[in-house]
């Protein structure tokens, strides 16, 4: 990086309830969060399938803060909504 800037990124497709309890895939794709600075949370606004972001958003955090010493819930964070084209009146 001609800047000095270097960014890791994990994206952790799935992370379902239960997850830091190890359900699922959960630890192989909490593991990769841990060297990461700050979190991005990407919650479909559009709740296409039918579920609801909002809910979405709290299992995540759920998962993060109770996988391993939970101090992944102190680096900074973002929360990004997607598919807002798809949000019907």
């Amino acid at each position: 990086y001609r800047d000095g800037l270097k960014a890791i990124l994990a994206d952790v497709p799935g992370l379902i309830d239960g997850a830091a309890e190890g359900r699922g895939r959960g630890h192989d794709f909490l593991r990769h969060l841990e060297r990461t600075k700050a979190l991005l949370y990407i919650v479909d606004a559009a709740g296409v399938d039918g579920r609801d972001p909002l809910t979405d958003l709290d299992i995540l955090v759920d998962e993060i803060r109770s996988y391993g010493d939970s101090d992944m819930m102190e680096r900074p964070a973002l929360v990004v909504a997607n598919k807002l084209d798809l949000i019907e009146d």
